[in-house]
């Protein structure tokens, strides 16, 4: 499993930026989502790093779990250019700049998960996060609330993901899985 897609741009949180162990789990988060295994002897472990995602995933009360619904992210309805790079897949203007845009992975155009929320039960939830998680096997959701973390479980983890404050441009509602 790839963890670093869940990790923090190093230019907006160091701590972040890559996963990291701490006791028995290995963590990796960017403040939005975090997912914990179990514990990778290759990954470093950082104590400080590590004593935070515990005590997030210590907080979180107990829930029930049902089968995640289905989730299809729709095509974005048109190619705009990148707001943060203006289109040009760099950061600066320089001739010799070699820094790639974060917000577009370089491509100079909008994330197709710019703008797109999904809610579930009481919570609004970032598709960009949802894209991530979708495909884990045997995806579970807990309770999602407006204002608490939801937890997840899939085969061989489990994570905690944020709620939006609100629905985005595109909002869609996620429909329970029977």
């Amino acid at each position: 499993m790839n963890l670093q897609v869940f990790c923090a741009d190093p230019a907006v949180r160091a701590m972040f930026s890559i996963p990291f162990s701490f006791e028995q789990n290995t963590y990796a988060t960017d403040g939005h989502i975090a997912i914990r295994l179990p514990r990778d002897e290759r990954v470093k472990i950082r104590d400080s790093a590590g004593d935070l995602c515990k005590r997030l995933f210590e907080k979180v009360p107990t829930t029930e779990f049902k089968k995640a619904p289905t989730i299809v992210i729709p095509p974005r309805e048109e190619d705009e250019p990148c707001g943060k790079c203006m289109g040009r897949g760099l950061l600066h203007d320089c001739p010799s700049c070699e820094c790639r845009c974060p917000s577009c992975a370089g491509s100079g155009h909008e994330s197709e998960y710019r703008n797109l929320s999904f809610g579930y039960e009481k919570g609004i939830f970032a598709g960009r996060y949802l894209a991530l998680i979708k495909d884990l096997p045997n995806l579970q959701f807990g309770k999602a609330t407006e204002l608490e973390p939801m937890v997840f479980r899939f085969e061989g983890g489990d994570g905690l993901l944020m709620p939006m404050r609100g629905p985005s441009r595109r909002h869609f509602e996620l429909e329970e899985t029977v």
